[in-house]
């Protein structure tokens, strides 16, 4: 069976500019390429309610090489978003139309009610028809929480301004955080979620984004990032307390060198797990299955239609 022509997703978030190259094989998506650059767009975003020089120079930089990765592929479509920084910052629609200049590239902001969809779908796409899920997913500047049921979208969405880069430039001042600094990210997490809504029927929840499987990875001892190894695996709250407390026995510096953590990640990893506990307790679960499919691979099935 031949192949159709390939098409790509971007998914611009806080932290992470990430790109997925795919063709339709069939009723399935092939995965041709999958990528990811730290660009850390939201640095400064919750402190300045602005998108720094230095921030918008590394997402031009990290575009510009998906731009060029697209044309090496022959991609027919891009279909490219933007999260949290980019709907927060007053000086993002002069930055998207800054990259609609010089790549040709059409970025949307999309709210949170659009991105917990896409979220929701790229998660429970391999679930049984009907089977209930929470989406749990801790981006750099939101969490979204997602209720609904496999293959019939979800039920309620809500999203929080609570994330991994945001929490972590709002209260750590010392490497490793002191226990202050990390109750003071769980109280704005803990009071961000409160008022999240219960759900009617058995569930359980499925962590996506970089908190959810780098903490997958750790756990793995997945030194080279592995979608097999991550995709599906559970992790207990018990194992997940246990990584929290190893994160805050060294500092950034230590935390890098850890299999499974990439760099880029080892200054907010703190705040994103902090999160990811509170969702836990809020709900009284005791563990999370790890999903790997992210926006990106939603917003790729829809550039294949």
């Amino acid at each position: 069976m031949s192949l159709g022509a390939p098409a790509a997703a971007i998914d611009c978030g806080s932290n992470t500019i990430l790109l997925v190259i795919g063709v339709r094989d069939g009723g399935a998506v092939k995965v041709l390429h999958d990528d990811i650059e730290f660009a850390r767009l939201g640095e400064g975003v919750d402190r300045t309610g602005r998108l720094s020089d230095a921030a918008m120079e590394r997402g031009l930089s990290a575009l510009r090489r998906y731009r060029a990765l697209c044309e090496e592929h022959g991609v027919a479509a891009i279909k490219a978003t933007g999260t949290s920084a980019l709907r927060d910052a007053k000086n993002g629609p002069e930055y998207l139309a800054r990259v609609k200049a010089e790549l040709g590239l059409d970025v949307e902001i999309i709210g949170g009610e659009r991105e917990a969809q896409l979220g929701f779908a790229a998660a429970t796409d391999d679930l049984q028809p009907g089977t209930n899920a929470v989406v749990l997913d801790i981006g750099g500047g939101s969490t979204e929480l997602i209720f609904g049921a496999a293959h019939r979208g979800p039920r309620e969405a809500i999203s929080f301004n609570v994330g991994a880069v945001r929490l972590t430039e709002r209260h750590v001042k010392h490497d490793p955080p002191t226990a202050a600094e990390v109750a003071a990210i769980a109280e704005d997490a803990r009071a961000a979620i409160a008022g999240a809504p219960a759900a009617d029927a058995p569930f359980e929840i499925y962590g996506v984004s970089g908190t959810c499987t780098t903490l997958a990875a750790i756990h793995g001892r997945v030194a080279e990032y592995d979608s097999s190894k991550i995709h599906g695996v559970t992790l207990t709250r018990a194992e997940i307390d246990a990584m929290m407390r190893a994160f805050l026995a060294t500092d950034t510096a230590g935390r890098a060198r850890m299999p499974g953590l990439h760099p880029k990640r080892a200054d907010v990893i703190v705040a994103g797990t902090a999160i990811l506990l509170e969702v836990l307790r809020r709900y009284g679960k005791d563990r999370l299955r790890i999903s790997d499919r992210g926006i990106r691979h939603a917003l790729l099935r829809e550039a294949l239609r």
